[in-house]
């Protein structure tokens, strides 16, 4: 069974998007709670905790997270400059998987974040020790914490071909220019 948890205000189109593919591919659905805003970087906890299971032959091993935030305005390429050059490296450290990462193509304040996991009682430890390190409190958290409005946080049971497929649409969004437009339209055949 694949469970997915919606925390926060809003997603951006992009993650939305992709959130959505994932898991209507998998056939997920998803509970809804609120958030309490950005204290949650340190007692945010599921609601729901689901052992992974098969679906259509597929084994859905890897707890993946997809982080959305909107930015205050003007601040994505100041975001962008310190995630790329402090928190992931910081990540990495720490051995976490990041899938990918990227400004939102929806507006010019919105990023997301997709981080995998064996668990969700692994990303809770994970979060746990990252997020109250004093490398975190000490380091990039504030500055980084000040360009955030709000983000929201989706987490789903994937197999792992879909998070390599999201891994390289990640990768692909990341070849973009980092202060590209929004896509100013949609294909005309409805689809949105």
């Amino acid at each position: 069974m694949i469970v997915g948890v919606i925390r926060g205000y809003k997603a951006g189109t992009i993650i939305a998007a992709l959130a959505l593919a994932a898991v209507f591919n998998a056939a997920a659905f998803l509970f809804s709670t609120s958030a309490a805003g950005l204290q949650l970087y340190r007692t945010d906890s599921l609601r729901v905790q689901t052992p992974p299971g098969t679906l259509e032959g597929r084994h859905m091993d890897r707890f993946v997270e997809i982080r959305s935030y909107t930015l205050e305005p003007g601040t994505r390429g100041e975001f962008h400059r310190l995630f790329v050059g402090e928190a992931l490296p910081m990540l990495e450290r720490w051995k976490v998987e990041v899938v990918a990462y990227g400004p939102s193509r929806n507006d010019s304040d919105s990023y997301f974040l997709m981080r995998a996991y064996a668990s969700p009682e692994e990303r809770q430890r994970s979060q746990d020790a990252f997020y109250g390190s004093d490398e975190w409190k000490k380091g990039p958290r504030e500055p980084i914490l000040a360009l955030i409005e709000n983000y929201s946080t989706i987490s789903i049971w994937l197999d792992e071909a879909t998070v390599r497929g999201l891994r390289a649409a990640g990768e692909r969004q990341l070849a973009l220019p980092a202060d590209a437009p929004a896509r100013a339209e949609f294909p005309a055949s409805g689809n949105r």
